[in-house]
């Protein structure tokens, strides 16, 4: 099941403030003015820390070791993301969009890919917090899979925002280039209940942009 839906666990007021601040901090985070790996541990420790609190130190509610068969999910999700990245990119293009040409190789390699393994942790939490807000809102009034949607369609739209000062605050390309994709993530926790599976995924496919951008380059990662 999907914690704090229909209050398992239930919620105290503070840990429901605390998650709701969380999701703040979180996206603020996003547009610090730091170092790559400071603001990668920031995004780890925000929202794991107040995760932990709300599930009472029970992360096995949503971190556990992958099954065989979510080998396969991964797989397939990778697939649809793939897809879908090549479908944003085809209607930017059509739209004369401007694509935002960045590199995360301005850093040292080996410091870069130790941010992206952190980050991505609390990426994954950050976003699984903003799926379940709208849940535990809204769920009572309009039904679960109604609030379900609208939690997923929040998800995006925050988390394709807190890629503005990446992107130059190309909201065009924020929403298509990031959001749509990105979809596939919370429909792949949706369907294994398991962060990890989807951590390993969002990881899978970073690393492979860092390899070609890498071999673009003409850069090699040991």
């Amino acid at each position: 099941p999907i914690p704090f839906y229909r209050h398992n666990p239930k919620l105290t007021s503070g840990q429901l403030a605390v998650l709701l601040i969380s999701a703040v901090l979180t996206s603020a985070i996003s547009f610090f003015d730091t170092t790559q790996l400071l603001k990668a541990i920031l995004f780890l420790i925000v929202p794991t820390s107040t995760v932990y609190y709300a599930l009472n130190g029970n992360m096995s509610e949503i971190f556990r070791m992958p099954e065989r068969k979510d080998i396969l999910y991964i797989l397939v999700f990778l697939i649809i993301f793939f897809i879908l990245s090549i479908m944003s990119n085809a209607v930017l293009k059509a739209l004369a969009i401007p694509i935002p040409r960045h590199s995360p190789l301005d850093s040292s390699p080996v410091i870069m890919i130790i941010a992206v393994i952190i980050q991505l942790v609390g990426e994954e939490l950050y976003k699984f917090i903003l799926l379940v807000l709208p849940m535990i809102f809204l769920y009572r009034r309009i039904g679960r899979r109604a609030s379900l949607i609208i939690g997923i369609i929040l998800s995006q739209l925050v988390f394709s925002f807190s890629h503005a000062h990446a992107y130059s605050f190309n909201i065009p390309n924020m929403l298509l280039a990031i959001g749509i994709p990105s979809v596939t993530f919370p429909l792949l926790y949706l369907r294994t209940k398991n962060i990890t599976v989807t951590y390993i995924a969002h990881l899978i496919w970073d690393f492979i942009g860092i390899i070609v951008m890498a071999l673009s380059a003409g850069m090699f990662i040991i």
